[in-house]
């Protein structure tokens, strides 16, 4: 059984670790934007799409670990925030266009969501390690 795990497990940490170094590359280009460099919103954008599609991949695996072992169902539900919030960041930039105060929740969601990615990393690595011990 847990070589049934640990297999899913190890393809949800890598893809935790391309999410993360996604939303870094994102949270570079972001800092340059709120300092003038708007031309860089393109940029921006493309990685929160590819944040976006990293973490439904990540959700498969995490819905493949839930199934080998019905302890990770935690780790599921955590890793199916990453997608919701990523949405919502896309939806709040398409819908709300130039506002200030949707910039500033864009801001704040986005911090949010580095931390919910490298806490799943985290809890991945926690978990990996412990399978092979």
């Amino acid at each position: 059984m847990a070589n049934t795990l640990l297999a899913p497990l190890s393809r949800l940490k890598t893809t935790a670790l391309v999410i993360i170094a996604s939303v870094l590359i994102q949270l570079g280009l972001g800092i340059a934007m709120l300092t003038g460099s708007w031309s860089l919103a393109d940029a921006h954008g493309g990685f929160g799409y590819l944040t976006f599609l990293a973490s439904l991949v990540a959700a498969v695996f995490a819905f493949q670990a839930s199934k080998a072992d019905p302890t990770v169902k935690g780790l599921l539900f955590h890793t199916l925030s990453l997608p919701v919030l990523a949405l919502v960041q896309i939806g709040m930039v398409e819908a709300g266009g130039g506002s200030e105060a949707i910039k500033w929740i864009h801001v704040v969601l986005g911090l949010a969501f580095i931390g919910a990615a490298v806490s799943l990393y985290s809890l991945l690595n926690k978990r990996t390690t412990a399978s092979r011990i």
